[in-house]
């Protein structure tokens, strides 16, 4: 009888995984271990991240942060019951190897959410690679630590959206208000930390790097894609108990000695920051939703059936009630609604706007 088990190539020299072939799991084995893998990554990145003392934090974090995205997208191409194994090359081998990162993500182009299946988050994910390679086969330089704050924020929110799209798991849920990106000198606006950078007439390996990444930048703002799945800056403020004004944010300890749980207050932003754009600024920015162009009335219906205007994070109404302020949030969230998701807002819309029609005859 013919032997038809996949057969083990070359060891390979580029990072990828090698797994044994002789018994392959169900799909819904496999990918249930997949993912439950690439979470204990995406929570180990955070974990080292967050470590106050380590020297090899940055490093470490990319790493993680990457096996962490190879591990999810080759659990969500096996959901799919696609293949995660490249072609063999020797027939000598009795093991399979497993596709790369960048090939997974190709691959994963028709099951990712719209919003992720863009030019700036494979750019965050290429210039994590990247980072890392240079890690494992050699050095990095110690002045990129402001940029990969960026990018390590960028790919951990990109993560989550993708794992509450297709799976319905929040990996925030992982996560306690005890792991904060805490730090003596806060990073700076990254437009002006690359312009800073590049400036720099070192030719140095991060000053490459850092030009590299201006490049992809401006290209990324030129051809108005979401620049907030390549780089996303986070700053968290910490304010004396008894300077609470400009905080967004208060944490207490309660009152009881056994009480483990923070009192958390949320402060109110300035709107004009938080919520700085009304509705002709949301379709200025946004010309097509789906399969068809984005006016007053398709906006309208999304934010019905959406109810973003009950809905802080998304909208912003005057005490008044003249004047409505949307969010960056509710541009991402536009941006990322599917055909069928817009189709069924307006027909959802349609028939709110009949029953209101009907109740006031």
């Amino acid at each position: 009888m013919t032997d038809v088990s996949p057969k083990r190539p070359d060891p390979p020299t580029d990072g990828r995984t090698v797994v044994a072939a002789e018994s392959p799991a169900p799909d819904s084995v496999q990918s249930k271990f997949l993912l439950e893998h690439s979470q204990e990554a995406m929570v180990a990145a955070m974990e080292v991240y967050n470590k106050p003392t380590i020297k090899y934090r940055n490093e470490c974090t990319a790493i993680l942060l990457l096996n962490s995205w190879e591990l999810v997208l080759k659990a969500l191409l096996v959901l799919h019951k696609q293949s995660i194994f490249a072609e063999a090359r020797d027939p000598a081998r009795t093991q399979a190897r497993t596709i790369s990162w960048h090939k997974a993500w190709h691959n994963s182009q028709p099951f990712l959410p719209p919003s992720l299946a863009n030019p700036a988050t494979e750019c965050n994910l290429d210039t994590l690679a990247k980072y890392r390679d240079q890690a494992i086969h050699c050095y990095n330089s110690s002045d990129l630590g402001v940029l990969l704050y960026f990018l390590f924020q960028a790919a951990i929110a990109n993560y989550r959206d993708l794992l509450k799209y297709s799976w319905s798991i929040d990996i925030a849920d992982e996560m306690t208000w005890h792991l904060l990106p805490i730090a003596m000198n806060p990073p700076s606006d990254i437009v002006s930390y690359l312009g800073r950078a590049t400036e720099s007439s070192d030719r140095s390996v991060a000053s490459t790097f850092l030009a590299e990444v201006q490049d992809r930048l401006s290209e990324l703002m030129t051809s108005d894609e979401d620049v907030d799945r390549f780089l996303i800056r986070v700053t968290v403020g910490l304010e004396s108990v008894k300077k609470t004004d400009s905080a967004n944010v208060v944490v207490g300890i309660g009152e009881k000695p056994d009480d483990d749980d923070p009192s958390i207050v949320v402060h109110k932003q300035d709107p004009n920051q938080s919520h700085p754009f009304r509705q002709m600024d949301v379709l200025a920015r946004i010309s097509q939703v789906g399969d068809r162009d984005l006016n007053r009335y398709v906006f309208q219906a999304i934010v019905w059936k959406y109810d973003l205007k009950n809905n802080d994070k998304y909208c912003w109404i005057a005490k008044e009630g003249v004047l409505t302020r949307y969010s960056s949030e509710t541009v991402k969230l536009v941006r990322g609604l599917s055909a069928a998701e817009v189709a069924g807002a307006i027909d959802a819309y349609k028939v709110h706007r009949r029953a209101q029609r009907q109740r006031k005859t």
